[in-house]
């Protein structure tokens, strides 16, 4: 998310307190070294020059509306997203002070981003609630944060020793019960409406279609150059929003546990049975697994229990599924037993205890899923005679395994990207063309097969699409569900599925990579 990035979801509801104040500033001073990459860069730049008037615009940057104001659809975007990324320069301001450094990569070295990486998790340890005096910094904690080894070339000792009395001086405040009107400290007013106007320009910028506000930016900036450098043409800029489905699915370990209880008796009713696993020391790990409800046969339903009737039997069964950190690098060895209960006419409920069971787990699979797609998409120019040929652009994606077990049979299957806004009603259609797994050729069709991601592996896909018409594609964002037949989102194998921009796909062939 990098700095005021997606990642951000920070919100007060009342007054702060050194709790709030704590995870606030972890989060905060956790975005300061994600300041570095060329977007990043390229926003604050931008960001900067605008809040300073330096453009040749006159623009009233708290105004939270630039619609109907003269403004193109671009530019009031670009001021809208600028307005929002303002919101966070004010949260540091408040924080750390005036005087707080915002990095990006034109002034820090990699030395200094290591050094910078070094500080974030200093400080977020010695605010934390378990450091030496809780949320305040101690003697010998100031003495580790203040160490001119540890700290990047931006930040000077001073600085440092004036943000921690600061944050100590608040702290204080904050336990009495002062929150504002008091020199020397975070006013607590501040504090919550600033980081209140943080939260509602994260959530304008979603709700927009930006995976953070940095991206918007650059976006809405990419979008006004164009606007600004095309010659005028005998036509209107269209937007158009797509839509592109994908179903990602892999086999993965489960077991299956029945029991068969013949009655050579009376009947037996309300039959029930309740599982449970241990580890090999007997330790009960039940909540590691989920357990799905029972399903029976040759049993008689009867209300919410079921019975089995004399000389007969039934069968119980049970779909159990394991949760990622049961076994966490090898196969690890658990105990399934349980009990069942049943009542007998004139001798009440009973209980049996039954004949436990051993199965072995194997380590699961850790994926993170990252989608690539190109913003220059090369088609026909309608301001343009001659109908020049579409050029297939790419949606990659990678799928990374960092777990100890692999990723079986993993297929993706892609529908045709649909158009789901055309607001000018523009004529324009894009059409998915092929895939590619690896480095194999591009083949017809809409499936990926992926087969299996073993541990530290990565495998790349790629879907080749083309579009009638030359644009821009951007504000590229992505929403996934895990879908498992026991509906516990806790199952997913998934950690992580993110986006990222791509400039063009090349293959690089060297050793090593």
């Amino acid at each position: 998310g990098g700095g005021g990035g997606g990642g951000l979801t920070p919100s007060i509801n009342g007054g702060p307190s050194t709790t709030g104040l704590v995870q606030i500033i972890n989060i905060i001073v956790g975005t300061q070294c994600g300041l570095v990459n060329v977007d990043a860069q390229t926003a604050l730049a931008l960001t900067t020059l605008i809040l300073n008037a330096k453009l040749p615009y006159s623009v009233p940057v708290t105004t939270t509306s630039y619609t109907g104001q003269g403004f193109s659809t671009c530019a009031a975007g670009l001021f809208t997203a600028v307005d929002h990324m303002e919101t966070y320069f004010n949260l540091v301001k408040l924080i750390f002070g005036t005087n707080w450094p915002i990095i990006t990569s034109t002034t820090v070295t990699t030395a200094d981003l290591n050094q910078c990486l070094s500080f974030v998790t200093n400080l977020q340890q010695v605010i934390s609630l378990s450091g030496d005096l809780g949320p305040f910094i101690s003697n010998d904690e100031a003495v580790i944060l203040s160490d001119p080894l540890f700290l990047p070339s931006y930040l000077s000792v001073s600085t440092v020793s004036t943000l921690i009395t600061y944050i100590n001086t608040t702290m204080s405040s904050y336990e009495a019960s002062t929150y504002t009107g008091v020199s020397g400290i975070i006013d607590g007013d501040q504090l919550v409406a600033r980081v209140n106007a943080l939260a509602a320009a994260l959530d304008a910028t979603a709700n927009a279609g930006f995976s953070d506000m940095l991206n918007a930016v650059v976006n809405r900036y990419r979008c006004m150059y164009i606007e600004v450098n095309t010659p005028e043409q005998s036509g209107v800029c269209a937007q158009v929003q797509l839509e592109l489905s994908q179903d990602i699915s892999l086999t993965r370990e489960a077991f299956l546990a029945t029991l068969d209880i013949n009655n050579g008796g009376d009947v037996l009713k309300n039959v029930t049975a309740i599982l449970y696993v241990s580890d090999a020391l007997g330790y009960d790990r039940t909540s590691w697994f989920v357990i799905a409800p029972s399903t029976s046969t040759g049993l008689i339903p009867d209300g919410h229990a079921v019975n089995i009737a004399g000389g007969t039997h039934g069968i119980l069964t049970w779909l159990i599924e394991i949760l990622p950190y049961a076994a966490p690098a090898t196969i690890t060895k658990y105990i399934v037993g349980g009990d069942l209960y049943y009542t007998v006419p004139g001798q009440g409920t009973l209980r049996t205890p039954l004949y436990p069971q051993a199965i072995y787990v194997s380590p699961s699979p850790l994926l993170a899923i990252n989608y690539f797609y190109q913003s220059d998409i090369i088609g026909d120019d309608p301001f343009t005679p001659l109908i020049e040929p579409s050029v297939p652009f790419v949606i990659g994606v990678t799928i990374t395994n960092s777990g100890e077990g692999s990723a079986n049979n993993i297929n993706i299957v892609s529908g045709q990207p649909q158009i789901v806004a055309n607001d000018k009603a523009l004529l324009v259609t894009f059409r998915l063309i092929g895939t590619q797994v690896q480095n194999a050729s591009i083949i017809p069709g809409f499936t990926a097969a992926v087969g299996t991601v073993s541990p530290a592996q990565t495998k790349t896909v790629v879907f080749g699409l083309v579009s009638s018409l030359q644009g821009t594609m951007s504000n590229f964002n992505i929403t996934y569900q895990y879908i498992t037949p026991l509906g516990d989102q806790r199952l997913s194998q998934v950690t992580s599925m993110r986006i990222h921009d791509l400039t063009r796909m090349v293959h690089a062939d060297f050793d090593n990579i």
